[in-house]
């Protein structure tokens, strides 16, 4: 992943801060095609903090390797620089806060699981979020999608039960992640 960049690279980029930023550090005449451009860049962003906010409200940091210049997200990098290796698969912020990347709040996650720990706005449209009219006009039935497979879960009498319990369902599955998506699905016969 990230063609050549590697762990200990990163580290002799930036300083990991506890709140979850990185801040440059000075670095080496060798990530620099020229003295100067080390004596330059150095300078000017020695003890900086590093990255901005993309368009997606991720902080994305910029690091040149080989003279080719990489944007990463910084989460990942803080992933890559305690970990030793860059993640498997997606990064998901267990708190939904797209800028905190401190580390005990990033976990390695299938895409599935990442979608999941996704705020769900209250209503979709004209209807409660998971609650659907029942067959035969009678009551509200409630499922939740989890590893492509829908899991009933029950039949409400109202629709805003039947979305209580989507509710429910989906920050119990947030809480756990993948680990208790797979004691769920077997639970329920799915696995």
């Amino acid at each position: 992943m990230s063609g050549t960049i590697t762990a200990p690279y990163l580290r002799e980029c930036f300083e990991y801060q506890p709140d979850g930023r990185l801040v440059w550090k000075e670095r080496p005449l060798s990530h620099f095609v020229s003295a100067h451009s080390h004596g330059f860049v150095n300078k000017r962003q020695v003890g900086r903090t590093a990255g901005r906010l993309n368009t997606s409200g991720y902080v994305v940091v910029t690091v040149t390797r080989d003279s080719v210049p990489k944007k990463l997200l910084a989460s990942r990098v803080i992933w890559c620089m305690h970990r030793g290796e860059w993640p498997r698969e997606q990064i998901d912020h267990i708190n939904r806060i797209r800028t905190d990347n401190r580390i005990e709040n990033l976990r390695d996650v299938s895409p599935a699981v990442n979608s999941s720990n996704k705020t769900h706005t209250y209503q979709k449209k004209d209807r409660l979020i998971g609650a659907y009219k029942g067959r035969n006009g009678r009551g509200f039935r409630s499922q939740i999608m989890l590893h492509g497979k829908a899991l009933h879960l029950g039949v409400f009498e109202t629709a805003l039960e039947a979305h209580a319990a989507f509710v429910s369902a989906t920050e119990t599955m947030r809480g756990e992640g993948q680990e208790y998506a797979g004691k769920f699905l077997k639970a329920h016969g799915v696995a």
